[in-house]
């Protein structure tokens, strides 16, 4: 299968992190993975993703922190937020602020994920 591009995960839950895996393994994507803030940051700089799926809320830096960093860094590597906040949340308010393309509520469908990830790749 031809590689369709590389896709940085910065999730702090396993199954979260084992279910978008294997759905991005299967449609081609090159997947790299971070656990918390801090490795976030260090993936950011060494893989340079082609897009970033971000968690809000995880350890050491928040995904906030780590949006506005790789937003700086890479202003066009489009960044799609997949949390349990809702939209009203003002953490992801923020984060669409700092120009992330989309938010995908957890729980999420695989449909409405991919076609986020495709359109984002797309534009």
């Amino acid at each position: 299968m031809k590689e369709k591009g590389t896709i940085l995960i910065v999730e702090d839950n396993n199954l979260v992190v084992c279910m978008l895996k294997y759905l991005l393994n299967q449609e081609g994507f090159e997947v790299f993975i971070a656990k918390d803030g801090n490795s976030g940051v260090e993936a950011l700089n060494e893989q340079k993703p082609d897009l970033i799926l971000m968690d809000l809320v995880i350890p050491y830096r928040s995904g906030l922190e780590v949006t506005a960093i790789a937003k700086q860094k890479y202003p066009k590597t489009p960044i799609i937020v997949v949390s349990a906040m809702g939209l009203i949340d003002e953490t992801v308010k923020a984060a669409l602020k700092l120009g992330v393309h989309s938010v995908v509520s957890k729980p999420f469908s695989s449909n409405e994920l991919l076609e986020k990830i495709k359109s984002a790749l797309i534009s």
